[in-house]
């Protein structure tokens, strides 16, 4: 009888000693997992590929930018601002770009 209750015991401790790391696994990667694609996220953003798409990009619009009227500016602004909130103007290899980025976020 004495060995059956340590038998049961036993199994129920294993099984909440299992839940419990389970937990506590999941805890540590909803902990660390938006970090790691922060990171992820910044080495991209630093890329030569995603600069000179961005700048090729930020060149279109600029055009549209420079023939459009008051309300299309506007616009353009606004979808500038949204899509390229953290590129760096210093990044761009064409002055005019960056220059009108950062006239564009206005700082």
């Amino acid at each position: 009888m004495k060995l059956g209750f340590a038998l049961i015991g036993g199994i129920l401790l294993m099984v909440v000693l299992g839940l419990a790391l389970e937990l506590g696994g999941i805890a540590w990667y909803s902990f660390l997992e938006p970090k790691r694609e922060n990171a992820k996220r910044k080495v991209f953003e630093n890329t030569e590929s995603y600069i000179a798409g961005s700048e090729a990009d930020l060149g279109k619009m600029y055009g549209e930018y420079m023939k459009g009227d008051v309300s299309t500016k506007g616009i353009i602004s606004e979808q500038i601002k949204m899509r390229y909130p953290n590129l760096e103007a210093s990044k761009l290899q064409n002055n005019n770009l960056a220059n009108f980025l950062t006239n564009v976020r206005g700082y």
